[in-house]
C-alpha cells in the first residue's frame, strides 16, 4: 500500500508541475505580446556571394542572375 501511495503522490505532483508550467507559459506569452506594441526595423544591408554565381528568385520558380534583373521583373522589390 505504501508503494501505491508513493506512486499516486508522484503522479499528482507531476500534474501540478505541468499545470503550473502551462500557466506560467500562458502568462509569459500574454505579457510579451502586450508589452511589445510597436516594432521598429532599421535599414540593413546584406551581402551574399557564392563561387559559382548566385541566382535570385522571389517566387521560387523564376531565377535571375542579378538583383537588377529581379527589380526589372518585380518593380516593388527595392535595391539598396
Amino acid at each position: 500500500m505504501s508503494g501505491n501511495k508513493r506512486k499516486i503522490r508522484k503522479i499528482l505532483l507531476l500534474f501540478v508541475l505541468i499545470f503550473l508550467t502551462t500557466v506560467t507559459f500562458i502568462f509569459e506569452t500574454y505579457s510579451w505580446f502586450v508589452g511589445i506594441t510597436t516594432v521598429n526595423v532599421n535599414q540593413f544591408n546584406i551581402n551574399v556571394s557564392t563561387a559559382d554565381g548566385l541566382e535570385l528568385s522571389l517566387d521560387g520558380s523564376i531565377a535571375y542572375g542579378s538583383a537588377t534583373a529581379v527589380y526589372n521583373y518585380y518593380p516593388t522589390f527595392r535595391i539598396g
